[in-house]
């Protein structure tokens, strides 16, 4: 795929519209469609911030991939999804109910702490 097709199907995958990825990249909207038309190329900058915001490797945005790396950059994009879903659903949570979410984690890993060390002794 080129950069154009890879930068499309991320983009969508993700559920980003043009000017979602634009605000994430601080550009305006007509760059992005330049770049998904082939018009124009993104500065090394911003391919790097692409490639941050969709949890890939610059190689898989400018080279054309095997099925393998294909196939692990799509476990990537479908884990990266879920993670920044969960993020967004935690952001729209209540202060308390974060509150409350962080000292059940916090339970949780004293728990997990109190039974590795009994293991060890």
């Amino acid at each position: 795929m080129s950069f154009k097709e890879q930068l499309i199907h991320l983009r969508n995958t993700n559920g980003l519209s043009q000017e979602d990825l634009a605000e994430k990249l601080n550009v305006t909207r007509q760059s992005v469609s330049k770049w998904e038309v082939g018009e124009t190329m993104p500065d090394t900058d911003k391919l790097i911030k692409i490639s941050e915001i969709f949890n890939v490797s610059t190689d898989f945005l400018l080279k054309n991939i095997d099925n393998v790396s294909n196939s692990k950059s799509k476990i990537s994009v479908a884990l990266s999804k879920e993670v920044n879903e969960t993020i967004e659903n935690i952001n729209k949570m209540s202060k308390s109910k974060r509150y409350i979410i962080g000292l059940i984690f916090i339970g949780i890993i004293f728990i997990i702490i109190i039974f590795l060390i009994n293991i060890v002794k």
